[in-house]
């Protein structure tokens, strides 16, 4: 069986090394080529140390699409002050990108999807960083990093500074709202591109538009042309013109999440992720139990915010047992992925209406639901022009 995120010796002693091994290599040969790295003759005083990251990237069928591997620096390592400074980088948010769909649908536009080759690796360090180097990767002990590395802590914070900039230049300003939301206007048309780290989608009128757009990014970095957005962060997005709306979901990544956990937690398969919120005590447990039920609401918590609002109630619930899990909450997190694979190829249709561009907001809440301390559980809903937008089930912060 092959797998998605191998060990380096896993990797290179099974079935697909060559594929692995000719990943590294294409690694390195980028890593020269872009000038991130200066091989030191000596020793240096100070080295934050490095591994490869090996990962199977797919497509959204589940079909292996390519092998990557990344020189990833251990930056637990890192001191602050000497190694780095500043690390916050922002991420696009969910709701952006369902608004951006609706619109494209309600108005005709295209949307395609690219990625930056090696993004963080573009992005100039101001530290005075070195680096120890992995055994066999063929070129030599230590280095100095010139430009960000994955793993460094500034890493994320350099490459979103430069990005921002080049795009600035260009004339795309960044939206209030979402720092990873870009727009500008060409000839009286709106044109967009939401970012999410090193991946980006561009909404323009047209394919001669996209283009123009494209070409200007592939002046800057060094790019791969995704085509129409199909797949984007694992979320499938299947657009159908004809009748004017798109249609998201996350079937292989959920699918993903049950394998992970279903022989830990096991299924308890229903026709609903959760029916009277039940008294769940919170318990002291050990370290990796507390991880173990941390990593379930996490990713249980990436499906329901993206494509799964009948997910948000269950898993605003599950949450609140991260610290002190008890036998209780793991029942209820295995009927939610009882459910989760049950209903592991739903989605939502997301469809702007022509003839309304009106905002409708509905919510409401229990009284009193939790038995702990008496807070109520809320929810809300947002449509814009018609498509379901955004949603949220949380408890209260006040009586």
């Amino acid at each position: 069986e092959i797998q998605d995120h191998p060990k380096v010796a896993e990797a290179m002693s099974g079935p697909d090394c060559e594929e692995w091994r000719a990943a590294i290599d294409s690694e390195m040969q980028n890593l020269e080529k872009m000038g991130v790295l200066e091989l030191c003759d000596k020793t240096p005083d100070e080295a934050v140390s490095t591994k490869f990251d090996l990962r199977i990237k797919r497509d959204e069928h589940g079909n292996i699409a390519r092998y990557k591997a990344r020189l990833v620096a251990r930056g637990f390592s890192q001191v602050y002050g000497r190694d780095f400074h500043e690390t916050w980088a922002p991420t696009c948010r969910p709701e952006t990108l369902r608004a951006l769909l609706i619109a494209a649908d309600k108005y005709k536009m295209v949307a395609h999807h690219i990625d930056v080759d090696c993004a963080f690796l573009n992005a100039p360090l101001s530290e005075e960083i070195y680096v120890s180097l992995p055994e066999g990767c063929g070129y030599g002990k230590y280095a100095r990093l010139r430009k960000a590395l994955y793993g460094l802590k500034q890493a994320g914070h350099e490459w979103y500074k430069l990005l921002c900039s080049t795009l600035k230049v260009d004339g795309w300003d960044p939206c209030v709202s979402d720092a990873c939301l870009y727009k500008r206007k060409v000839g009286g048309a709106a044109e967009y591109i939401i970012v999410y780290v090193d991946d980006m989608v561009i909404f323009a009128n047209n394919l001669e538009r996209v283009g123009t757009i494209k070409a200007e990014l592939k002046e800057r970095f060094a790019l791969k042309d995704l085509g129409e957005v199909r797949c984007f962060l694992g979320v499938s997005i299947q657009r159908d013109a004809v009748n004017g709306h798109t249609w998201i979901g996350q079937t292989q990544y959920a699918l993903d999440v049950v394998n992970t956990f279903s022989d830990d937690v096991g299924l308890d398969v229903r026709s609903t992720p959760i029916g009277k919120i039940p008294a769940i005590e919170k318990v002291e447990v050990g370290k990796e139990t507390k991880s173990l039920f941390k990593s379930i609401v996490g990713k249980i918590g990436f499906i329901a915010r993206w494509t799964r609002p009948d997910l948000a109630v269950a898993h605003s619930i599950l949450g609140r047992y991260q610290e002190n899990p008890s036998e209780e909450a793991f029942a209820l997190a295995s009927r939610i992925l009882g459910y989760l694979w049950l209903t592991r190829e739903k989605g939502i249709t997301l469809k702007g209406s022509v003839d309304k561009d009106k905002i409708l907001v509905y919510s409401d809440s229990d009284w009193g639901g939790d038995r702990d301390d008496r807070r109520s559980q809320s929810g809300s809903v947002v449509f814009i022009a018609g498509g379901l937008v955004n949603w949220n089930s949380s408890k209260q912060k006040t009586k």
